[in-house]
């Protein structure tokens, strides 16, 4: 069987509409003879009709590949070039790259990411291979669409403003999410105290009203209240002190306007 032939039938019969990346070449590749260093020329390249940003790509006559517009780029994927099996195999791996890239960047769309969570998604898509993923992260991290340092500066800024959450819950969030601690402790460090004591008191007050019962059970519900918020030990017990001493100020005064 003519090889160039082959190809071109088993490429038509595995591509989807969806991507031209050719999930079964390898297997091609494997099925044709070793012996074979027959390179394959590019006959045609058409831009694809549905596709923005993709382009047919044929050999020796046989439509093969649809591409990004950035393999075509980077592989100079002209009319007349021949191909060899390695640049075959490049081509796939620029698709590759382009489909993780074009993943990656619909998740940046949505929201900001830090570097770790990219690579977990694209590991749970199917991007397996590690090669592919730091080439996807480097770019990004090229592009400031990935910066963990900064990510970490806005995660804090967030909470603390919109959900007055406390260092320590921060910290931990910012951990989970596999930012390192360099870029964590840096954007704690520059948290103002007062400002988290000044949240902390909302917050604490506002519990210590609703909370029923004797002083030093709302003492216990307020600080553990306050704990699970993240806040630190010194500023929680700062808080519960300020709350109790409100709470015999207020006691005095309407005692005292009693007697008046």
């Amino acid at each position: 069987m003519d090889n160039t032939r082959f190809m071109g039938d088993r490429l038509k019969a595995g591509m989807g509409k969806s991507h031209g990346m050719k999930a079964d070449m390898a297997d091609l590749r494997s099925e044709l003879p070793q012996e074979d260093q027959t390179e394959y020329e590019i006959t045609r390249v058409e831009q694809h009709l549905r596709k923005a940003g993709h382009y047919d790509i044929y050999l020796n006559g046989e439509f093969a590949y649809t591409v990004h517009e950035d393999t075509l780029v980077t592989m100079q994927l002209l009319k007349g070039r021949k191909l060899d099996a390695a640049d075959l195999a490049r081509l796939e791996q620029e698709e590759r790259i382009n489909e993780a890239m074009d993943r990656a960047l619909r998740w940046l769309a949505g929201r900001p990411h830090t570097e770790q969570e990219i690579v977990n998604k694209l590991r749970r898509a199917g991007f397996e291979q590690e090669d592919v993923i730091e080439a996807v992260t480097e770019k990004l991290r090229k592009l400031e669409l990935l910066n963990d340092r900064l990510f970490a500066e806005q995660w804090l800024e967030q909470r603390v403003r919109a959900q007055k959450k406390g260092r320590n819950l921060i910290r931990h969030e910012l951990m989970q999410k596999g930012v390192a601690k360099e870029h964590i402790d840096a954007a704690l460090n520059a948290l103002d105290d007062e400002t988290e004591y000044e949240q902390a008191l909302h917050l604490g007050l506002k519990k210590w009203r609703q909370t029923k019962g004797e002083r030093m059970v709302r003492r216990h519900k307020t600080a553990g209240y306050l704990m699970r918020r993240g806040f630190p030990a010194d500023i929680v017990r700062k808080v519960v002190n300020e709350c109790a001493e409100q709470e015999r100020n207020q006691v005095e005064s309407d005692s005292y306007e009693e007697w008046e």
